[in-house]
């Protein structure tokens, strides 16, 4: 093994033991196991929740076996909202308390997750979200080739719009209101928004009733509900501890936490630290020809608890696609791609297109196949 090889796996395994040594003094502190489920949102990567990842979670939940108290670290901006339920009761299944700390940012189907959780426990730092579905599907509008997310409370506030700023308030102009919504937007997309939105009231009522008593907490049930599906209106709105309280979420404070001279709020704070810089958060992401060889490992998730550490990895594999000097990448008006190569004494300039496996690139003036696969790294700890 080459020199930089060797320093790039020194790097990686004391970040690795500086975060086991992190969540075990959490585990310390709160008499509790720990999971921590940290999602990068490093710019120009999309990463998110997803449904394969409660497979992933589960190695780590087994391996705690029954335990009084699971505490759950999370940071993530969201993604799919039927993840949480799952979750949630798949843990469940394997302590009496579940518990979710929260150093910085929990939002959209992460704060589902926490709303199933008996206490949310939360830095200085700390934010959740509203919980309102943004949906994607083959109805929606497509702008410059993406389908366009839609919010309930997107066509709810436009027909408020009508009937509340504007004071139409008879049938007939408010039916025409909607017709012209309908115009601009599959009646399908709208409807398939509609029963998301319903779903979504429905998930959360039940992650409520997990530690809530249905009948004798069900006004307060209703009142949260309403506030984190309906009454924040933006969905990027960031809910402090202090709101949430009111909000009447079980809301702790981190720093309230301590044991042998260390708080809980430092610790949760250093972890998030590592995992930033693990995860190179503060570094937008740009293509890059690997230092060694074609391949380039990029992590985007960790799932790690005291004795397992899972990261999810994109691999990218640049393929030279051995073009003369002077190539140009082109891409068609339906956007397939094609090379302009320029004329030389013995030849035409030409026009092709290109077929590849994954996506062309230019880097260093040569033109590339980027070819990306992503899959889990899982790694005992001792």
């Amino acid at each position: 093994m080459n020199k930089v090889k060797e320093y790039e796996k020194d790097i990686i395994h004391m970040s690795e033991s500086k975060r086991i040594e992190l969540i075990r003094k959490i585990e310390k502190i709160r008499e509790s196991k720990v999971i921590t489920y940290f999602i990068s949102d490093r710019p120009n990567i999309i990463t998110q929740i997803e449904e394969s990842d409660i497979r992933e979670l589960y190695e780590h939940i087994k391996k705690i076996k029954n335990n009084e108290k699971i505490d759950l670290f999370i940071y993530s901006l969201g993604g799919d909202a039927t993840v949480p339920w799952a979750l949630v009761n798949i843990i469940r299944e394997y302590t009496k308390e579940f518990n979710v700390l929260i150093p910085f940012k929990a939002f959209s189907a992460a704060t589902s997750i926490a709303v199933g959780a008996n206490n949310i426990i939360m830095n200085k730092t700390a934010f959740l979200g509203p919980v309102d579905p943004l949906v994607a599907n083959p109805f929606n509008p497509v702008i410059e080739d993406r389908i366009t997310p839609i919010s309930v409370e997107d066509v709810g506030g436009y027909l408020s719009l009508i009937k509340d700023k504007f004071e139409i308030k008879d049938q007939i102009n408010v039916t025409k209101g909607f017709e012209i919504l309908a115009t601009e937007i599959n009646p399908l997309a709208l409807g398939n928004v509609y029963r998301h939105y319903l779903k979504s009231r429905d998930d959360v009522k039940k992650l409520l009733e997990l530690h809530l008593n249905s009948e004798k907490e069900q006004e307060k049930i209703n009142s949260i509900i309403a506030i984190l599906v309906e009454k924040l209106y933006y969905h990027g709105h960031h809910i402090n501890r202090q709101e949430a309280e009111k909000i009447k979420l079980p809301i702790k404070k981190a720093e309230d936490f301590s044991s042998n001279g260390e708080n809980l709020s430092d610790i949760m704070w250093k972890l998030f630290e590592e995992y930033e810089k693990d995860l190179e958060l503060k570094k937008p992401y740009k293509d890059e020809l690997p230092k060694q060889g074609n391949i380039n490992k990029i992590p985007i998730k960790y799932i790690e608890s005291s004795n397992l550490s899972s990261v999810k990895i994109i691999e990218q594999d640049f393929v030279n696609l051995r073009f003369q000097q002077g190539t140009i990448l082109i891409f068609s008006e339906n956007k397939q791609p094609g090379v302009y190569i320029p004329g030389t004494a013995q030849s035409q300039p030409q026009t092709i297109p290109i077929y590849c496996e994954g996506k062309p690139v230019v880097l260093n003036n040569t033109i590339y196949d980027k070819r990306e696969i992503d899959y889990w790294e899982i790694k005992p700890i001792n």
